[in-house]
């Protein structure tokens, strides 16, 4: 008994946009002069030259004999975080004993800030602080830039996108093309809500930095998000050009390209972008394990009307993620239109398995099962369906169909009894459930059943032959 099977998409993927641009450290203290102690000298030279590790040893000693020294206490912190593994719990350590020994030095306060915003694990009296510490240096130094820009980042660390916007235009004030200010302006302002702002800020950003494909990424990520299709594909097709290998470009990329009718060119996209995942050269932060990329590509395939290449797909985000629901219901439905029944239960098996309460997974088990003449296997996928579904109309029609197959009448016609109280207005599952009685050879059922089909549908040309086969078995010509 076939069914509709409709494909699922419930997982089209879209990544709005990239994260803040950070702030940049401070460089610490000033650079020692003359007569200063020779361990530190070394110690500058090795951060000079970008060692940090030796700075980081020279600083150590330096402070075995001189605890109190406030600018070694500030250059190691700096260190620390620029170090290839950036400690910021310890280099705070170092950072607040400078800035007890020397108060308000801005440099200080600036890595402070950076180093309380680093933490992985971070408090809300931590961010808060962080924040009041960079707003400290703007009053110290109002004219930088640099400044502006970290009170900017870190007012949106604490969710104050109002003074963030007002930090970064501040920053843009001083510095008209200062790039990052311009890309973190426009996503504070995407968070306000004031996306024709935000588009601007990012537009201008990219157009004093041409060449930086994460500037281009969220802007072509913003205009997807206000239906500029065609404005999202050119700034994302600029971002790919800069950097190929852009995975979030890609994704977004596809998904303007579906936007736009065009599904070939989002497979295309969608399946670059699962490739980058699969050969680990995606950004940090996305696991290799997402099949969501690899899965868009082959509900993109299936659309333009290739069902091999799409079955390939999905198999791939299946060897990814066995337990991935979609896909495996996706592909069963594929292997059932070719009628490669076999792998049609195997794979609504195991939609079944990974989520035992959808009524759909259960529904096409059945189907395919009765493709293959397992009535048993198809009834008993079908129960299940009409069990977690109510509502669940033409399932429970397969059922009650499957269970007159296996001759169980009375099952049957309970089946179609719940099917007529779903639909009152249909006169199939009263004719069915007459003519299952007519088997049992309950002639006034089967009768009565005839009679409240006509009279719920009087067009019913099967309803009105019945009721006269049943008049005459009762010998009303």
């Amino acid at each position: 008994m076939n069914r509709s099977h409709p494909l699922f998409s419930r997982l089209a993927i879209l990544s709005l946009c990239l994260a803040p641009v950070a702030p940049t450290l401070a460089q610490g203290a000033a650079t020692p002069g003359a007569g200063t102690d020779s361990g530190l000298k070394a110690a500058m030279d090795a951060i000079k030259k970008s060692d940090f590790s030796t700075a980081k040893a020279e600083l150590l000693k330096v402070l075995e004999t001189t605890p109190d020294n406030a600018d070694a206490n500030a250059w190691l912190g700096f260190a620390m975080l620029r170090d290839a593994v950036p400690d910021p719990e310890t280099a705070i350590t170092y950072l607040e004993k400078a800035n007890q020994l020397k108060p308000d030095v801005s440099t200080t306060l600036t890595n402070l800030g950076n180093a309380l915003l680093l933490k992985k694990i971070r408090t809300a009296d931590e961010s808060r602080r962080a924040r009041d510490l960079f707003e400290q240096v703007t009053k110290q130094t109002p004219s930088s830039a640099e400044a502006w820009f970290n009170l900017g980042y870190s007012s949106g660390r604490i969710a104050d996108n109002v003074g963030s916007v007002m930090a970064y235009r501040k920053a843009i004030e001083i510095d008209p093309k200062y790039v990052r200010a311009q890309i973190n302006l426009g996503l504070a302002l995407q968070k306000l809500g004031k996306l024709e702002d935000a588009v601007a800020a990012l537009r201008a950003g990219a157009a004093e930095s041409p060449n930086d494909s994460g500037t281009w990424a969220s802007l072509g990520a913003l205009e997807l998000k206000l239906g500029n299709r065609s404005e999202a594909i050119d700034a994302l097709q600029t971002a790919l050009k800069v950097d190929p290998a852009n995975y979030t470009a890609l994704v977004n990329l596809g998904k303007a390209q579906t936007d736009s009718g065009k599904p070939l060119d989002a497979a295309e996209s969608y399946g670059k972008a699962a490739d980058l995942l699969e050969a680990g050269t995606a950004p940090s932060g996305l696991s290799s394990s997402d099949p969501s990329a690899r899965y868009n590509q082959a509900f993109q395939l299936n659309k333009a009307g290739r069902a091999n290449d799409a079955i390939a797909a999905y198999e791939k985000a299946l060897a990814v993620k066995p337990t991935y629901f979609d896909a495996l219901v996706n592909v069963g439905v594929l292997y059932f239109k070719q009628a490669k029944f076999d792998q049609a239960v195997k794979r609504f098996t195991a939609a079944t398995e990974a989520d035992p309460n959808a009524g759909l997974a259960w529904a096409n088990l059945g189907a395919a099962c009765k493709k293959k003449n397992d009535v048993s296997g198809a009834t008993n996928a079908w129960r299940k369906a009409v069990a977690l579904d109510p509502k669940d109309f033409a399932t429970r029609g397969f059922l009650a169909n499957a269970l007159m197959d296996r001759g169980d009448l009375k099952g049957a016609i309970a089946v179609f009894t719940e099917m007529a109280a779903l639909q009152p207005t249909r006169a199939e599952p009263l004719v069915a459930a007459g003519n299952a009685y007519q088997k049992l050879d309950n002639l006034d059922m089967a009768f009565k059943m005839f009679q409240r089909a006509t009279q719920r549908n009087p067009k019913s040309a099967a309803a009105w032959n019945n009721l006269g086969i049943g008049y005459e078995q009762l010998g009303r010509f």
